[in-house]
């Protein structure tokens, strides 16, 4: 079992506030979900690894888009699939998926990020 369901990744400083990280950690525990912040200034690919390694099921992360319009991205463990959406329906989201919902019920009608082919 993981030490913590969802690993907090801001890209850098600027897309989150430490008041910021405290309120969405503060929410995360509200809802039983243990919680930790990467913010090391690493790429965000090292920061997923270090996050599967330990057993993370769950990312979010905070980027330049977080400040525009207050989405967030998830990020699944095993699957590697991502979406966005507001934090609030994130956060509902990895609830379901803890209490036994799939990725796909639980993220149906969130937006879709794919990522670049090499």
């Amino acid at each position: 079992m993981a030490p913590y369901k969802v690993n907090l990744i801001p890209i850098n400083k600027k897309n989150a506030k430490d008041e910021d990280i405290h309120n969405i950690r503060t929410n995360l525990r509200k809802k039983g979900l243990a919680n930790t912040i990467d913010a090391a200034g690493v790429s965000i690919g090292k920061r997923y690894a270090r996050s599967d390694e330990i057993g993370t099921p769950f990312c979010i992360t905070m980027d330049d888009v977080t400040n525009e319009d207050g989405t967030v991205t998830l990020r699944e463990r095993d699957s590697t699939k991502q979406v966005r959406g507001k934090l609030e329906q994130i956060i509902n989201a990895i609830c379901e998926m803890v209490d036994g919902k799939s990725w796909e019920d639980a993220t149906k009608g969130y937006e879709t990020v794919t990522r670049p082919e090499n």
